[in-house]
């Protein structure tokens, strides 16, 4: 946003370039001219046309971004049923999030408990076979056999294997499955949890503990977030100047779609057609944006150009 100050600082320094070029051009009114006082003249004469430029582009962008700002309570009072309805739709959105936060927050805990009194259990029933006179024994492949050694609880029934459970990795594996299926593979949490804390040998336990939970269904993978401009007029201004920036950028989201097969490969793919209507949209509009922003410049040149006759 250009402000009186920015204004009030280009206009000073044009009086300074303007200075200069007059001083040197009284200076020399006398003198016989030379090479060197020629480029001296030029260039202060350069830079007093920058500062012209300057200035003058400073009271342009001025202008227009007053009537921009004149124009926008107008725009909101015409979209007033639009942002009611945006407002209800998005604390809808807010308070389903914080429900789903909240239930996966119960089930967390639940499954921590559930993690601990498991614990506890196979505590309880190593201690209770070596009380029992079945304890585990070296020397002898035991059917059925506990004990705590190390800290550690050991038991086996009948020649089934019953190993506790770290309650922070079995809370790593459930968020890893989540992040694996509805996140993209390359996301930082996704990586970070593939390896953490051993969550990988969960599934290859000899107890079976985790092998009746149901994969979590994937959905397709997204490269990325692409936001739609709203359909209206784009409260901007955008040059010629700085239009084929603009068109270059938007023409790259039509490149770099791939797809992810269940092997886990990337495949080059088309875009889809919604995104090729997308961005053709914005690509009109963006003309469209141009020739009004080079319209608003023309017509403050004109109002200039009255006021000062």
């Amino acid at each position: 946003m250009v402000t009186e100050q920015d204004i009030e600082r280009a206009g000073t320094a044009l009086d300074e370039a303007q200075a200069g070029v007059l001083a040197l051009t009284s200076a020399w009114r006398h003198i016989i001219p030379s090479r060197e006082r020629g480029a001296a003249l030029a260039a202060a004469q350069g830079r007093m046309v920058l500062a012209e430029q300057a200035l003058e582009g400073l009271i342009q962008q001025r202008e227009l971004e007053q009537a921009e700002l004149a124009a926008r309570p107008g725009r909101e009072k015409d979209a007033g049923k639009y942002i009611a309805t945006a407002g209800k739709d998005l604390e809808a959105s807010r308070a389903r999030i914080a429900a789903a936060a909240e239930a996966a927050q119960s089930a967390m805990v639940e499954l921590l408990d559930a993690a601990q009194a498991h614990n506890a259990l196979v505590y309880q029933t190593a201690g209770e076979l070596a009380a029992q006179g079945l304890a585990v024994d070296q020397d002898h492949d035991h059917q059925t056999a506990g004990a705590i050694a190390g800290g550690k609880p050991i038991v086996r029934l009948k020649g089934s294997w019953w190993p506790s459970v770290q309650s922070n990795t079995l809370l790593a594996w459930v968020t890893y499955r989540v992040a694996e299926a509805r996140l993209s593979r390359t996301d930082a949490l996704t990586s970070f949890l593939r390896f953490f804390g051993g969550q990988r040998q969960l599934a290859a336990r000899s107890d079976g503990l985790l092998a009746q939970v149901p994969d979590v269904p994937e959905v397709p993978r997204v490269e990325r977030v692409r936001v739609e401009w709203p359909q209206m007029r784009a409260p901007v201004n955008i040059t010629s100047n700085t239009k084929h920036a603009i068109e270059r950028q938007l023409k790259e989201e039509l490149l770099g779609w791939f797809t992810t097969t269940k092997e886990g490969d990337r495949r080059r793919a088309e875009p889809p057609e919604s995104v090729k209507e997308s961005v053709s949209r914005r690509l009109a509009m963006l003309e469209e944006v141009v020739r009004d922003t080079e319209q608003r410049i023309e017509e403050a040149h004109r109002k200039r150009a009255e006021s000062a006759s």
